[in-house]
């Protein structure tokens, strides 16, 4: 598992955020580039009755200035106006579906069964992606063959999308990880879809805590210490 070193890291530009998210998605262009196929970047969105977080969610995915994206929400059987929100974009949704699940890490399951992506990810539907993620996450994994799962800083935010507190990441260490909690966050996490085999469906009796399993069962599929 490796991050960015400081001298890369990644600084979104927290300003234009407001007026990314209001822009109205646009068709992709999935044609080559340069010399080399952009490598498809698989987002699983599991939802339940988020509507007042789901748009924004979904604008932050559809808005990435990055061609080749495919966008699978799976919502567990939302009554709260969900369902409607997803499908004024379903049009850019590669697929969706709604109705009842067992949990969370059902929902993920799914979705994943349905990615088809070379490189994977998990947003939750009331969290966001800021601006430029794709194409730097992308040109990282197209430039380093050996880097199968590539994380970074995460900023927790309020409900009204208000900065509450950001986060570093640092070099990962699995001792470090189970012993003393979270340096990472599932969010801030993009592998590649051979890790994702690798590791397996997340366990279904788990509702709170598959992120924690997902990190700590991905770092001992790549053999981290």
């Amino acid at each position: 598992m490796r991050r960015k070193s400081d001298k890369t890291r990644f600084k979104p530009q927290v300003n234009g955020l407001d007026e990314f998210l209001s822009r109205q998605p646009r068709v992709r262009d999935t044609t080559l580039h340069g010399n080399y196929h952009l490598p498809k970047i698989s987002v699983v969105m599991p939802s339940f009755n988020q509507a007042r977080y789901i748009e924004r969610s979904m604008v932050s995915v559809l808005n990435q200035d990055y061609p080749n994206i495919e966008f699978i929400i799976i919502d567990g059987g939302s009554s709260d106006g969900s369902v409607e929100l997803i499908k004024k974009y379903e049009n850019h949704i590669a697929y969706w579906y709604s109705g009842a699940d067992k949990g969370q890490s059902d929902a993920l399951n799914h979705g994943f069964s349905k990615a088809s992506g070379d490189i994977y990810c998990w947003l939750n539907s009331d969290d966001l992606y800021f601006p430029g993620a794709f194409g730097r996450v992308a040109k990282e994994f197209v430039t380093d063959k050996t880097v199968t799962i590539i994380f970074g800083d995460w900023w927790d935010i309020d409900g009204d999308d208000k900065l509450i507190s950001e986060n570093f990441a640092f070099d990962f260490s699995l001792g470090q990880f189970i012993y003393e909690g979270f340096h990472l966050n599932s969010q801030a996490m993009f592998w590649r879809r051979e890790a994702h085999k690798r590791f397996g469906e997340f366990d279904i009796k788990l509702h709170r805590t598959m992120d924690y399993d997902l990190i700590v069962r991905l770092g001992q599929a790549e053999g981290e210490s």
